[in-house]
């Protein structure tokens, strides 16, 4: 009975010391994340309770070394740590201590999910052997040395790991022996797995990745750099660097799933780049949106279809303020959308466009944010290389076409209108990007705060794209193409303007652009061919008075910079201006212009233009364009008779100003009344403007506008005929009253009829000579037309006795050919076989 009593009590003590060796195991077991592993069986935690660093070395087992910068290390090595990096790096083990060594190791039984061993894990693959010395922790016999035993025979009867014999793993750590660019190249931008080994910055770190090129498993290590992100600077922010290089060694050293994609090589600083990814997410978005970064515009190029994510990115840190862009407030672009016509290309970087809704024609200065094109050539500076080819390039593109208006930012001028900053969308494509990529213009960053363009990543990357192919304003300065013109339209260009005359009418039709409108009849042209810019007048037309802003809307509409404009070039007046027919289309310009009641003819009529003058005196009818003040007048008769003249002014070697015998009455009070005038100033001279002059013979009286060049304007008295230049501050406005459509000018031009200078003298010499004979003088002339006169040189109204068969008699001119005469009234043609049969 004794003997059962103390087995029992027996039985409970046992019980109670099981339950104690249990709950004191279950309290000494630790839990601790692994941060990274530096072999199969040591690895970096961090503890759960106490949150400090510490390094544990699993009981038990040795394992084969893996490779490093500084040991080839052993077969097997780094087999065995990728199986446990693979499985614990990231994750929450339960680790017991059984020793501290004296140098400060810690030596612990550690388990893996489900209280398996890792030491049996590592066993049964063949990647460690136990140690064959006494176990450090107890009796080499107790129940878990023996289930590790039986692991190790498994693994060896397999013929796993270790004990399969040779590794096939090779590792190269010197960058000195690594073909770097073999390898990227051989993933041809593919995403490849790898293993962050080594994080040195959150934008710069050392991985592994495997060389596909091989058959065996061979790894190489490579220092990478991330592309599109730029770090915080050390000196200003090196607590969101410590933040940063944190956040980067928890997310990725050592993790599983990270794949990078190599971008970049930059073989003089021997430096990769790549765009990193853990599973799905992105890593360099996650350090913008935390504020730890910048967008690296230099970089957005490696990675164009991730620079809107990116961009995506660093807004949303602004707008939180997090990070470095505390205290930076974020102003967001209000941006405007319209739809618009692109009436004048004003050079490469700047447009002018009409917006379809507007309820009147208004132009808007649009400027390309972020863009710096060449600046264009004036008459004050000389231009800059590229700057032609730019300009073209948008007038191709852009001139006439129906676009979407992106309007970001405005800015205000001292005096104007507002400039419009932004873009424009022809058919969803951005112009402007595509002048960048041909070396046409220069991206202009600004500061990383301040707002750019949306498109500004598009521009950055085609500006790389052009420096890459070395092309327009990125090629020596010596190199690039700089596209030069002849200026014909200044004032000093007269020996120019005569040398080109020539050229310019034995070429016939030439392609012309049409540069600037003054009015319906005079232009500015570019004539690419034979490189000069002229201006240029419509044989046979006019514009009666001042051009107003809405003609001038209708005439840009119609020719300005459009392609399949043609000219012919007839004649040069004194003035530098080339006079010829002008077709749009196929159409002629002047014929369309009066169509549009925007010109006046002034041919002669004859059986060809009968129509045309029948068709201007139905528009007149109608009272619109420069017909709206119209009132009907009997029309002037040419008189059969010869009447008198009174030459006041001769303007070239075969034309002059007269007035229509003497003056009456009623007109001398007119031109006293002039003088009576309070003289206002001019503001903005414009060619074509009706003014007053102070003459220092004629004194106040009233002019024409003829050309402008800088402070000096060119003009015709209305009255008189002369041709003067004057200071720009002598000109003074015309009352309205006193305009020409009010009282038409009393100086009238004529032609001498029949005749023309011949090549060979000096067309001065002439002038003098009809200077001497006409000027100032009272003559008796026949009038063949409005504008045609034979002279009489005396009393005798014989054709042998005139002026103009002077100047046959003296060899200053020639008869004219019949056919340019053929097409006149038959009392002009008897007037012509009269004159011609003196010489014949």
């Amino acid at each position: 009975m004794n003997f059962y009593i103390l087995l029992n009590h027996f039985i409970w003590a046992l019980e109670y010391v099981f339950l104690a060796i249990f709950f004191l195991t279950f309290f000494w077991s630790m839990f601790a994340t692994v941060k990274r592993v530096t072999s199969a069986d040591t690895f970096v935690v961090v503890d759960k309770k106490t949150n400090n660093e510490i390094t544990l070395t699993t009981t038990h087992i040795q394992v084969p070394k893996p490779p490093h910068r500084m040991r080839e290390g052993e077969p097997f090595g780094f087999a065995a740590r990728e199986l446990v990096r693979s499985k614990l790096v990231g994750s929450t083990i339960k680790y017991v201590v059984r020793e501290r060594s004296e140098n400060g190791r810690i030596f612990a039984d550690v388990y893996l999910p489900g209280d398996v061993l890792l030491a049996q894990r590592l066993l049964s693959a063949g990647f460690a052997q136990l140690r064959t010395i006494k176990n450090r922790v107890g009796d080499t016999v107790s129940p878990t040395y023996q289930s590790l035993v039986s692991a190790q025979q498994q693994a060896k009867a397999q013929g796993v790991g270790i004990w399969s014999g040779e590794d096939n793993t090779t590792i190269d750590f010197d960058p000195e022996f690594v073909d770097v660019m073999g390898v990227i190249n051989a993933y041809e931008d593919s995403p490849c797995k790898c293993v962050v080994e080594h994080v040195i910055s959150a934008s710069f770190m050392r991985i592994l990745v495997r060389d596909p090129r091989k058959t065996n498993l061979h790894l190489v290590q490579i220092a990478v750099n991330l592309s599109g992100v730029r770090l915080a600077d050390k000196r200003t922010h090196e607590e969101l660097n410590q933040r940063s290089f944190a956040l980067t060694n928890d997310l990725l050293l050592q993790r599983e799933g990270v794949t990078i994609t190599f971008n970049h090589i930059e073989e003089q600083k021997e430096r990769v780049f790549g765009y990193l990814k853990r599973n799905t997410n992105d890593f360099q978005a996650l350090l913008l949106e935390r504020g730890y970064a910048v967008v690296a515009d230099w970089s957005l190029p490696f990675i164009p279809n991730m620079s809107k994510s990116l961009r995506a990115a660093e807004t949303q840190a602004r707008k939180k303020q997090a990070g470095l862009w505390i205290g930076k407030e974020f102003v967001e672009n209000d941006a405007r959308h319209f739809k618009a016509v692109v009436r004048e290309i004003a050079s490469g970087g700047i447009i002018f466009v009409e917006p379809v809704d507007a309820e009147t024609p208004t132009r808007m200065r649009i400027n390309f944010a972020n863009i710096r094109a060449p600046r264009i050539r004036t008459r004050t500076f000389k231009g800059e290389a590229m700057s032609w080819e730019a300009k073209e390039f948008m007038r191709k593109e852009l001139i006439g076409k129906t676009v979407d208006v992106v309007v970001e930012w405005e800015s205000q001028r001292e005096e104007g209108p507002s400039m419009y900053h932004g873009y424009v969308l022809y058919k969803n494509r951005n112009p402007a990007v595509e002048m960048v990529r041909l070396g046409y213009a220069f991206v202009i960053r600004g500061k990383a705060h301040v707002a750019r363009t949306a498109c500004f990543d598009e521009l950055h990357i085609a500006e790389q794209e052009a420096k890459r192919e070395v092309r327009g304003v990125h090629m020596n300065e010596m190199d690039r193409p700089h596209y030069r013109y002849t200026d014909l339209t200044t004032k000093n260009a007269n020996i120019q303007q005569q040398s080109h005359k020539d050229r310019l009418q034995k070429a016939g039709r030439i392609e012309a652009i049409v540069d600037r409108t003054y009015n319906s009849t005079r232009f500015r042209v570019m004539i690419p061919s034979l490189d000069c810019l002229i201006t240029f007048g419509l044989v046979g037309g006019r514009f009666p008075g001042d051009p107003t802003s809405e003609h001038l809307n209708i005439i840009d509409k119609y020719l300005l910079q459009r392609d399949g404009v043609q000219i012919t070039i007839d004649e040069m007046d004194a003035r530098g201006c080339f006079y010829g027919n002008m077709w749009f289309n196929g159409n002629n310009v002047l014929v369309e212009m009066m169509e549009m009641s925007l010109a006046e003819l002034v041919m002669a009529p004859s059986a060809d233009t009968q129509h045309l003058f029948d068709r201007q005196n139905e528009l007149k009818e109608l009272k619109q364009g420069i017909w709206e003040h119209y009132e009907p007048t009997e029309e002037a008769v040419i008189p059969t008779e010869p009447v008198e003249l009174s030459v006041t002014y001769i303007s070239s070697e075969s034309t002059f100003y007269a007035h229509y015998g003497e003056l009456t009455g009623e007109q001398k009070d007119f031109l006293i009344s002039i003088g009576t005038i309070d003289p206002i100033s001019v503001e903005g001279v414009v060619i074509g403007e009706e003014v007053i002059i102070d003459h220092y013979r004629h004194g106040l009286c009233r002019a024409t506008v003829e050309g402008v060049d800088v402070d000096d304007a060119t003009v015709r008295l209305m009255d008189f005929g002369l041709e003067v230049t004057e200071n720009v501050d002598l000109l003074f406005e015309l009352p309205e009253e006193y305009s020409s459509q009010h009282v038409k000018p009393m100086a009238h031009n004529y032609s001498l009829a029949f005749v023309e200078s011949k090549e060979d003298v000096d067309e001065a010499e002439i002038i003098e000579t009809l200077k001497g004979q006409l000027e100032d003088r009272i003559v008796k002339c026949l009038l063949l037309s409005q504008s045609r006169a034979i002279v009489y040189s005396t009393s005798k109204e014989n054709i042998e006795q005139t002026i103009n068969a002077n100047l046959v008699y003296n060899r200053m001119c020639s008869v004219v050919s019949f056919k340019k005469i053929k097409k006149e009234d038959t009392r002009t043609k008897s007037a012509y076989r009269e004159f011609s049969e003196l010489f014949a």
